[in-house]
């Protein structure tokens, strides 16, 4: 099926075209493929912001205005999912440092501040509309 199939890319992509014969191999390559999306992003914040009261937001995936200002202000001090969610989705980006917690802390604050500055957005280490707009991949 299709699982296979991406297993087979993913493989391909690490290097490893012959036979997946060690439960490493297969591990590496589900591991990638757990990596996420920004749809699984969208999708994972759309639930939480619902939870959470935030929004009423159809669970769609799709990032759009009603996302967008549903959305609460981050900065340093917050706790809970919806941290612990942008800290996933930068880890995914790339950015290194970051202990997924769900604590916006001091350590992520430096984070945000390098996403920002990377981003063209002002480095106020608060997540606010123009940073959710740039995690939400709608600029």
């Amino acid at each position: 099926g299709a699982y296979e199939i991406a297993l087979a890319i993913v493989k391909a992509l690490i290097g490893e075209v012959k036979k997946a014969s060690s439960k490493t191999s297969v591990s590496q390559a589900t591991t990638i493929l757990n990596a996420g999306t920004l749809s699984d992003f969208v999708r994972n914040l759309q639930t939480e912001i619902n939870v959470q009261g935030f929004g009423n937001l159809k669970v769609d995936s799709i990032p759009g205005p009603k996302t967008l200002a549903a959305c609460p202000t981050l900065r340093q001090g917050a706790k809970g999912n919806i941290t612990k969610l942008v800290q996933k989705e930068l880890v995914r980006r790339g950015y290194e440092g970051i202990t997924v917690n769900g604590v916006f802390d001091a350590n992520f604050a430096n984070v945000v501040k390098r996403f920002q500055g990377y981003n063209g957005l002002e480095q106020d280490a608060i997540i606010g509309e123009k940073s959710w707009s740039n995690l939400l991949g709608l600029d």
